[in-house]
């Protein structure tokens, strides 16, 4: 993983760390604040491959509903977050 999809990554993940416990994040307001977290500003593009392969990696859990995508940290996430402060 190149550092800046690490910090892409770091990004989404902490995104949903700040969340209370049983909130989720849709997955437009997810892309939004973790961009704010990213210098230079991440493309649509990195952000869908990183949420896509934090996805794959089991670090975050989506579930789709009538409202559309939403997305929560998973133990892995949690985890990871830990191993990289």
């Amino acid at each position: 993983m190149s550092s800046r999809q690490l910090k892409i990554r770091w990004a989404l993940l902490r995104t949903l760390s700040l969340l209370p416990d049983g909130i989720m994040h849709t997955d437009e307001m997810l892309k939004i604040e973790a961009a704010r977290l990213v210098i230079p500003r991440p493309t649509d593009a990195e952000l869908r491959e990183q949420t896509g392969a934090a996805d794959a990696a089991l670090q975050i859990t989506g579930i789709v509903g009538d409202d559309g995508l939403k997305w929560k940290l998973a133990d892995a996430g949690r985890a990871w977050l830990a191993e990289h402060p």
